[in-house]
């Protein structure tokens, strides 16, 4: 048996690009045929160095808000976001590690496959699996007591009897090639480049060479610590965005098998394309090479279905669309950018009004991600009389170092009960560009509400631009309305949430997260290609997920209160990575420092509390 090289850390810093491609490509063979109870050991020492980093993770947090976004740690806001940081790397790489080391327990018949993962046949007649919830802290999250399925693609499977489960051959059809998987990292968040290169190593088995966007090099330590099995035997490694040499992305297939992007349509395009996009489609000549996968962006609808919501369900869902649009700044592509309302909605000026509120007495966000101001201002010259809301505008008096954008609330009138309607909205800016900014838009539709869905599918799935994922709202008794079932049924986007904000489709690692299939490298929005699909299910179409109209999943932030949610944030993420009676101990002492409230009496209630944040926390 050959014994593999280590490649130490500091001989890796010492090699160029191409040095580091010849070395990842000839452990190609190795890797491949490494046993899956070798590559489960390295998951689980994987896990393990992830969950013994608590303080790495804290400073990692920290370089984030501060060096990457801007804010100051001698500020509550700042000391705020780092906490929210270390909570999201820490919890969605574990989430991924976990999920990765239960499905190969599966196929190595360590564990028996969950009997929770059933197929049924929808109403369109399309077989769809159950994916969510299956693990044990899935059951007990604040996500619990929805579902989430994934919808097959039915030229392929055409009866329950042609699903297939854990079938992780299906996934590694090019894993015989020689060469490397080169992923360029994600900007907007950290924990998105981690995804991507586990992706391609333990589902698509290949080594990875991961490019930090320059954004996110201070995340190179953690990741070598926590890859350390991997790197140490020459399966991974990483490069600093001025070190990468980007012309190593054409040296052929011998060196490099596949280029993964979490980005944009224009750096995908200058990628596969070149500067001469046009002449090189008419002849159908990429200048990459070797395959390209992609998760793009997405002008991101929400749906509100013009029923009739009660005062709790129309709340939890302004709360909702609120923390999907305001999170990082909202500069995520599945960030919620235009909300489609019916013009008949009666409860339409309640929305508007409690949405506006929400709006207007949060802190704007600190818009670091490279020309968010830029398409900012963009959108407001193409719609003068947007709103711009909220307060902290000033960045100077807040310590903030990245330009602080008011919120830009744009009004637009959709005539879809017309043909020139419809030409006019295939024209209308804010359906075509993504703006990575506070920006939203809300979409009145003309036209009698019985044909309100019929009329937003259609616009949805043929005049906006990108398929990645959808939101819409439906009252509790209108779930099983067939206009809604239709709705999610005919909605041609990767993932599709009902009551909740789609990056809820993003965190169901068992669905699918990823564009509706069919784009081509010449036509890309959102992308080719998917990641997540950890119970390894073939033909995945779309992945629907169904939660209650009311939900606790936001609760924490109905109200902004900067010096609670740090000390929230941070004895949540202790207790994930290590929990334990110390842990918990610490948990329910800042629940307790945090209401202000003393011993017996008000300590009961403290303790009260923690107990149910853990159980609505439970992830695993």
């Amino acid at each position: 048996m050959k014994v593999a090289t280590p490649m130490t850390k500091q001989s890796s810093f010492n090699m160029s690009t191409k040095q580091k491609l010849d070395r990842l490509a000839s452990k190609q063979t190795e890797w491949r045929e490494l046993g899956l109870d070798r590559k489960l050991d390295h998951l689980e020492q994987m896990l393990h160095n992830l969950k013994t980093s608590s303080d790495e993770l804290k400073g990692l947090g920290r370089q984030a808000a501060s060096t990457c976004m801007g804010y100051s740690l001698s500020t509550a806001e700042g000391e705020c976001e780092a906490s929210m940081q270390y909570l999201v790397f820490a919890v969605f790489v574990m989430q991924h590690l976990v999920h990765l080391i239960a499905s190969y327990k599966v196929i190595l018949k360590r564990d028996k496959a969950p009997k929770e993962l059933v197929a049924s046949k929808k109403s369109n007649g399309q077989v769809a699996v159950k994916v969510f919830p299956i693990l044990p802290g899935e059951k007990t999250g604040p996500n619990s007591k929805g579902v989430a399925e994934l919808y097959l693609d039915p030229t392929h499977v055409k009866s329950i009897d042609d699903v297939q489960l854990f079938a992780l051959d299906a996934f590694q059809t090019d894993a015989s090639k020689e060469g490397v998987m080169i992923v360029l990292g994600a900007g907007n968040q950290g924990m998105l480049t981690v995804a991507d290169a586990l992706q391609g190593l333990f589902v698509s088995n290949r080594v990875v060479l991961v490019k930090h966007h320059p954004l996110r090099e201070y995340q190179d330590e953690m990741i070598r610590k926590v890859f350390e099995p991997l790197i140490s035997e020459g399966y991974m490694e990483c490069e600093m965005d001025n070190d990468f040499d980007k012309s190593s992305l054409y040296f052929g297939p011998n060196l490099v098998a596949g280029v993964h992007v979490t980005g944009g349509k224009a750096t995908h395009d200058a990628i596969v394309w070149g500067p001469d996009k046009e002449s090189r489609v008419a002849k159908n000549d990429p200048l990459l090479k070797c395959p390209m996968t992609s998760e793009l962006g997405c002008v991101t609808p929400w749906i509100m279905t013009p029923f009739e919501y009660t005062a709790s369900e129309m709340e939890a869902q302004v709360l909702a669309l609120f923390t999907g649009v305001s999170s990082n700044a909202s500069c995520n592509c599945n960030a919620p950018k235009v909300v489609l309302v019916s013009e008949e909605w009666k409860q339409l000026p309640q929305f508007l009004e409690q949405l506006t509120e929400y709006l207007n007495k949060r802190t704007v966000p600190a818009a670091y991600y490279p020309g968010a101001t830029q398409r900012w201002e963009q959108f407001r010259k193409q719609y003068s009389d947007a709103k711009q809301l909220g307060h902290g505008v000033n960045a100077k008096e807040r310590m903030v170092s990245s330009p602080t954008l008011p919120w830009l609330l744009i009004n637009i009138d959709l005539k879809l009960d017309s043909e020139q309607g419809w030409a006019d909205a295939k024209q209308e800016y804010a359906l075509l560009h993504e703006p990575f900014a506070p920006v939203l838009t809300i979409a009145t539709v003309s036209g009698p509400s019985n044909k309100f869905l019929k009329h937003v599918t259609k616009l949805c799935n043929n005049s906006m631009f990108g398929n990645l994922s959808a939101s819409m709202s439906v009252p509790e008794n209108m779930k099983a309305d067939s206009r809604v079932e239709e709705c999610i049924s005919e909605l041609r986007y990767g993932s599709v949430c009902l009551n909740t904000w789609s990056a809820t489709g993003y965190t169901t690692l068992g669905g699918i997260w990823g564009a509706y299939p069919g784009e081509t490298l010449d036509k890309v929005e959102s992308g080719i290609g998917q990641i997540h699909n950890f119970w390894l299910i073939p033909h995945a179409q779309k992945c629907v997920v169904r939660m209650p109209c009311v939900s606790s999943a936001n609760d924490i932030f109905k109200k902004e209160d900067f010096v609670k949610n740090t000390i929230m944030f941070r004895s949540i993420g202790d207790f994930l990575l290590n929990p334990g009676v110390g842990t918990f101990v610490r948990f329910l002492a800042a629940q307790v420092d945090v209401s202000k409230r003393v011993l017996y009496g008000g300590g009961a209630v403290a303790i009260a509390v923690g107990v149910g944040l853990v159980r609505k926390i439970g992830l695993f």
